[in-house]
C-alpha cells in the first residue's frame, strides 16, 4: 500500500547515510510535496547532495531547477553546468536538457549544430523527449538540412513510446502532410493520444480540429471542451481560442465578457494574438468600456512583438486618428512590416494608401503590386480592388475582362464589394455581355450582406426596370436601406422618389429632408437638389440665397449641375446680384465638363452679348456642342443658328436636319415647334410631308403639363393639327392624318385651347399671331415672367366648376344634334350612332382628367373627318362686373372672331360662345366666313 510519508521517512534515513540515489529521492519528494509539505528550497539541498557526488540524474534535477528558479535564483549558466555534467556521463535526460540550452542560447550561445548533437546523443539511447526534439529540429531545418521524412522517423519513435509531445507533433505532420501522406484521422487519432494525457497544446490542436470539422465530424462544443481543458492549464493559445468562441457564440453562449476574460488571460502572457484581439474588444467596446487608448496599447504590444494583425490595426488606428494623433507615415509603416511579412490584410491596406497618396506619394504602380500580392493569396477585398484597378486602367492597362476576373474572384468568396462591382460590369456590359438579370442577381447578393451601394444600385434597377419588373416600391425600400446606413447617394435617389411621388405618396418635406442628408454629407448632387428645392420653395420656404448657398457648394465641387444652376442665379439676380460675367464663369465651368444645359447656355450668352463680347461663332461652337450630345434644345438653337445665318451661312437643309434631330427627343415638342414657325412656308420641299407633321404632333404631344402654360399646354397641338391639315395639306391627306393623329390628339385638348383663346385675362397671349410671330422657346419665357398669363391659368382653373361643366355638356350636345340635323348624309350617319358615342365619351371622362369635359359633338367631328365643315365653339370670359349689363354686342363679338382670318379661311364656321363666369350664363353666335368679308 502506497505510504508516502514512509517513503519520505526511509529516503531521509538512507540520505543522511550519504546514498546519492536517496538524496535525489528524496528531493523530488521535497519538490513534489509528497509525504510532507512542497519545498523547493529542501529539494535543491538533496539534489545538490546528490549531484556533488556525481549522481547524473541528481545532477538533471538541479539543473533543472536553476533554469527555472525554483528553490536558488534563477541562473541558466548554473543549469547549463550540471546538465553537462550529466551528460558527459551518457546520461539521456541531460544530453536532452543539454541540447535545448544550446537549441535557446540559454546560459550558453546559441548553436542549433551542438544542440543537434545532444538531441542525437540522447536520442540513440531512446529518450522519447529528445527524440521528438530531434524531430523538430529536422522539421525546421535547424542545425541539420530540412528533413520532413527524418521529422516525422523521430516523432513516430517519441510517439511510439506514449511521449504526449511526440503524439502531438506527429499528429502535426499527419495533418499539414508533411513527410507523410496528409490524412486528419490520423493527425485527430495522434492528437487525441496527447491530448488524454493533458497535454496542453494537443488539446488546443484536437479542439480546433473540432471546431473545423477536419477528421471528426464538425462540434464547436468539443472544441469549446477542449480548449477550456488547455486553457485552464494556462496555454495561451486555448485561452485565445475559448475567447474567440465566447465572441462568436459558437460551441457556448455568446459572451463578450467572458471572451474579454480569457483574451486578457492569454493576453498577460504576452500572447500576442490575444493582446490583438483585447485590442479589438476595446476598439469596439465589446465586453468592456469602449476605449481607443486601451486598444491602442494593446494593438501596439502584439504590434511591437510582430503580430501582423496587430500591425494592421496599429496601422488603422493611426489611419483614422484614433487614441492617437492622426499620422498617416505611421500608418504606412506599420501596414507596411505587416504586409513584408506577407498579412494580405496589411498589403491591401499598403496598396489603398499608394493609390490614394496617404502617407506616400500617390503611385498606381505600387498600389496594384501590394494589390496583386494579396490578391494572389485570394484575399477578396484585394481582388475587388485589383478588378477596380484594371476597370479604370489605373497603374495598369485598362482591361475590363480583367476587372471581371478579379470580381468574380471576390464575388464567389461572398465579398460584398466584389459582388456589387461585378453587377455593375454585367450592367454596363463591360468585360462581359451585358446581362440586367446577372447584373441584379449580384447587386442583390451583396445587398442582401447590408452593402449600402449595391442596395443603391439594386433600388435603381427596380426604379428603371432593368432585370426585374418596373417596381418603384421596391427601388424605394431598397433606397431607404442604404440611406438610412448614411450613403448619401441612395439619400439622394430617395429624395427624388418623394421629391416626384414614385413608390412613396408625394411629399415635397420628406425630399427636403434626404436631400439634406446627403448634402451635408458634402455629396454635391444632393447639395444642387436641396438649391433646387430652396429656389423653387418647394419642401422649405423660398430661398433663393439658400438656393445659391447650396449651388455654390456643389458647383465648388465641379458638380456641373450645380455650376449651371449657380450661373442661372447669377444671370437671373436670384440671391446674389445680377452678374452675367459670373454666370458665364459658371456655365463655362460646367460646358467644359460637357453639360449639355451649360453648353447651351454659354452659347446663348455669346449669341446675346451677355457677360461676354457676343460672338456668334462661338454661340454656333457651344450649341454644336450640346447638339452633339443629343440635347435637343442644342439642337435647335444649331438649327436657329442656320436658319438666320448667325455664326454660320444660311443653310436651310442644316436647319431643318437639326430641328428634325429635336423633334424626336421626349422634350422635342418644344424644339420642334421652330420647324412650323420657320418652315411651314416650305414644307412642300420636304419629300414626305405627312410623316414630318405626324412626326411634329407626336413630338408636341409626348408630354402633358401639370398645369396649363404657353410652353406646354396642349392648345397648341390643336392649331398645328389644324392648320396642316387645313391649310397646307390637300383633302386627300386629311382623312389620312386625322387617323394618324387620332391616338396623340384628344378632342378635348380642342376646349382647353378654346377656352382661354379669346378671354380677356388671355388675350395677346393665346393669340394666332403670337404663335407664328415667335418660337414656342421664346413664348416659354414670357410664361415664367409675365404676371398676365397667371390670370389667364387661374381663368383655366375657374372653367372647371360642377355648374359650368354641366351646362357645357348641355349647350355641346344639343348644337351637336341641331346642326347633325341640318347637314351633311355623313353627319346625320354619325347621330346615327350618338347612344355608341356616348358610351365612348363617359368612359373618356373617366380615363381622362382634364378641365373641360368632352363633347359628344368632338367626338362626331373625328368621324366625319374627312368633311370640309368643320365646328369650332369659342368660348369667353366676361370681364363685366356684375352690377352691369350682361348684353352682348354681337358686333363686337364678330369683330373679334373676325380677327382670326386664318381659321376662317379653312372654311371653319365658328360658334362663338360667351361664357359668365359670375352668373353661369352662356350665350352663342354663329360666325360663317361670309360675315367676315369686309374684315378679310
Amino acid at each position: 500500500m502506497q505510504d508516502d510519508k514512509k517513503a519520505v521517512y526511509w529516503y531521509a534515513k538512507a540520505a543522511e547515510q550519504g546514498y546519492a540515489r536517496a538524496q535525489t529521492n528524496l528531493g523530488w519528494m521535497h519538490k513534489s510535496g509528497r509525504g510532507g509539505p512542497q519545498d523547493d528550497t529542501k529539494a535543491v539541498y538533496w539534489y545538490r547532495k546528490a549531484a556533488e557526488q556525481g549522481y547524473a540524474r541528481a545532477q538533471v534535477n538541479l539543473g533543472w531547477m536553476y533554469e527555472g528558479g525554483k528553490g536558488v535564483p534563477q541562473d541558466d549558466t548554473q543549469a547549463v553546468y550540471w546538465y553537462r555534467k550529466a551528460a558527459e556521463q551518457e546520461y539521456a535526460r541531460g544530453q536532452n536538457n543539454l541540447g535545448s540550452m544550446y537549441d535557446g542560447g540559454k546560459g550558453i550561445p546559441l548553436d542549433d549544430t551542438k544542440a543537434v548533437y545532444w538531441y542525437g546523443k540522447a536520442s540513440e539511447q531512446g529518450d522519447a523527449l529528445a527524440q521528438s526534439n530531434l524531430g523538430a529540429m529536422y522539421e525546421k531545418g535547424e542545425g541539420v538540412p530540412q528533413d520532413d521524412t527524418r521529422a516525422v522517423y523521430w516523432y513516430k519513435k517519441s510517439a511510439g513510446q506514449g511521449h504526449s509531445r511526440g503524439q502531438n507533433n506527429l499528429g502535426w505532420m499527419y495533418e499539414d502532410g508533411k513527410g507523410v501522406s496528409q490524412d486528419d484521422t490520423q493527425a485527430v487519432y495522434w492528437y487525441r493520444k496527447a491530448a488524454e494525457q493533458g497535454y496542453a497544446k494537443a488539446q488546443t490542436n484536437l479542439g480546433w480540429m473540432y471546431k473545423v470539422g477536419r477528421g471528426v465530424p464538425q462540434d464547436d462544443k468539443q472544441a469549446v471542451s477542449w480548449y477550456r481543458k488547455a486553457a485552464e492549464q494556462e496555454f495561451a493559445r486555448a485561452q485565445t481560442n475559448l475567447g474567440w468562441m465566447y465572441e462568436m457564440g459558437r460551441g457556448a453562449p455568446q459572451d463578450d465578457t467572458q471572451a474579454v476574460f480569457w483574451y486578457r488571460k492569454a493576453a498577460d502572457q504576452g500572447y500576442a494574438r490575444a493582446e490583438n484581439n483585447l485590442g479589438v474588444m476595446y476598439e469596439e467596446g465589446k465586453g468592456v468600456p469602449q476605449d481607443d487608448a486601451q486598444a491602442l496599447s494593446w494593438y501596439r504590444k502584439a504590434a511591437e512583438q510582430g503580430y501582423a494583425n496587430g500591425q494592421v490595426n496599429l496601422g488603422w488606428m493611426y489611419r483614422n486618428g484614433k487614441g492617437v494623433p492622426q499620422d498617416d507615415a505611421q500608418a504606412v509603416s506599420w501596414y507596411r512590416k505587416a504586409a513584408l511579412q506577407g498579412s494580405a490584410r496589411g498589403q491591401t491596406n499598403l496598396g489603398w494608401m499608394y493609390r490614394n497618396g496617404k502617407g506616400v506619394p500617390q503611385d498606381d504602380a505600387q498600389a496594384v503590386y501590394w494589390y496583386r500580392k494579396a490578391a494572389d493569396q485570394g484575399y477578396a477585398r484585394a481582388e475587388s480592388n485589383l478588378g477596380w484597378m484594371y476597370e479604370e486602367g489605373k497603374g495598369v492597362p485598362q482591361d475590363d475582362e480583367q476587372a471581371v476576373s478579379w470580381y468574380r474572384k471576390a464575388a464567389e468568396q461572398g465579398d460584398e464589394r466584389g459582388q456589387a462591382n461585378l453587377g455593375w460590369m454585367y450592367k454596363e456590359g463591360k468585360g462581359v455581355p451585358q446581362d440586367y438579370e446577372q447584373a441584379v442577381s449580384w447587386y442583390r447578393k451583396a445587398a442582401g450582406q447590408g452593402y449600402a451601394l449595391a442596395q443603391n444600385n439594386l433600388g435603381i434597377m427596380y426604379e428603371e426596370g432593368k432585370g426585374v419588373p418596373q417596381d418603384d416600391i421596391q427601388a424605394v425600400s431598397w433606397y431607404k436601406k442604404a440611406a438610412e446606413q448614411g450613403y448619401a447617394l441612395a439619400q439622394n435617389n430617395l429624395g427624388l422618389m418623394y421629391e416626384e411621388g414614385k413608390g412613396v405618396l408625394q411629399d415635397d418635406k420628406q425630399a427636403v429632408s434626404w436631400y439634406r442628408k446627403a448634402a451635408e454629407q458634402g455629396y454635391a448632387r444632393g447639395q444642387t437638389n436641396l438649391g433646387w428645392m430652396y429656389e423653387e420653395g418647394r419642401g422649405v420656404p423660398q430661398d433663393n440665397k439658400q438656393a445659391v448657398s447650396w449651388y455654390r457648394k456643389a458647383a465648388e465641387k465641379d458638380d456641373a449641375t450645380g455650376q449651371v444652376y449657380l450661373g442661372w442665379m447669377y444671370e437671373e439676380g436670384k440671391g446674389v446680384p445680377r452678374d452675367n460675367k459670373q454666370a458665364v464663369s459658371w456655365y463655362r465651368k460646367s460646358a467644359e465638363q460637357g453639360d449639355a444645359d451649360a453648353q447651351n447656355s454659354l452659347g446663348f450668352m455669346y449669341e446675346e452679348g451677355k457677360g461676354v463680347l457676343q460672338d456668334y461663332k462661338q454661340a454656333v461652337s457651344w450649341y454644336r456642342k450640346a447638339a452633339e450630345q443629343g440635347s435637343a434644345l442644342g439642337q435647335s438653337n444649331l438649327g436657329r443658328m442656320y436658319k438666320e445665318g448667325k455664326g454660320v451661312p444660311r443653310d436651310d437643309t442644316q436647319s431643318i436636319y437639326w430641328y428634325q434631330k429635336a423633334s424626336k427627343h421626349e422634350d422635342g415638342y418644344t424644339q420642334s415647334s421652330a420647324i412650323y414657325d420657320n418652315f411651314i412656308d416650305e414644307v412642300f420641299n420636304i419629300d414626305d410631308v405627312e410623316e414630318v407633321a405626324k412626326t411634329y404632333i407626336k413630338a408636341i404631344a409626348k408630354r402633358v403639363p401639370d398645369k396649363p402654360s404657353v410652353s406646354t399646354d396642349p392648345n397648341y397641338q390643336l392649331i398645328v393639327k389644324e392648320s396642316l391639315i387645313n391649310t397646307y395639306l390637300g383633302d386627300e391627306h386629311k382623312s389620312r392624318l386625322r387617323e394618324a393623329y387620332k391616338e396623340v390628339m384628344s378632342p378635348a385638348q380642342m376646349q382647353v385651347y378654346l377656352t382661354a383663346l379669346n378671354s380677356e385675362a388671355c388675350a395677346g397671349i393665346f393669340r394666332w399671331d403670337t404663335f407664328t410671330k415667335y418660337s414656342l422657346s421664346d413664348m416659354h419665357d414670357s410664361t415664367v415672367k409675365n404676371k398676365k398669363l397667371v390670370g389667364c391659368n387661374s381663368l383655366l382653373e375657374q372653367a372647371t366648376t360642377e355648374t359650368q361643366r354641366e351646362e357645357l355638356i348641355a349647350f355641346t350636345s344639343s348644337i351637336s344634334k341641331e346642326f347633325a340635323e341640318k347637314n351633311s348624309t355623313e353627319m346625320s350617319k354619325a347621330l346615327k350612332q350618338y347612344e355608341t358615342i356616348k358610351i365612348v365619351v363617359e368612359q373618356m371622362k373617366k380615363e381622362i382628367e382634364l378641365p373641360l369635359p368632352i363633347s359628344e359633338f368632338q367626338v362626331y367631328e373625328d368621324i366625319v373627318a374627312g368633311h370640309n365643315y368643320v365646328e369650332q365653339i369659342f368660348v369667353y370670359q366676361d370681364t363685366f362686373a356684375e352690377d352691369e349689363t350682361l348684353e352682348v354686342d354681337k358686333n363686337a363679338l364678330l369683330s373679334e372672331a373676325c380677327e382670326t382670318p386664318d381659321l376662317l379661311q379653312m372654311g371653319i364656321n365658328m360658334h362663338i360662345t360667351w361664357l359668365d363666369i359670375n352668373h353661369q350664363h352662356l350665350l352663342t353666335h354663329v360666325v360663317k366666313k361670309e360675315d367676315c368679308k369686309d374684315v378679310i
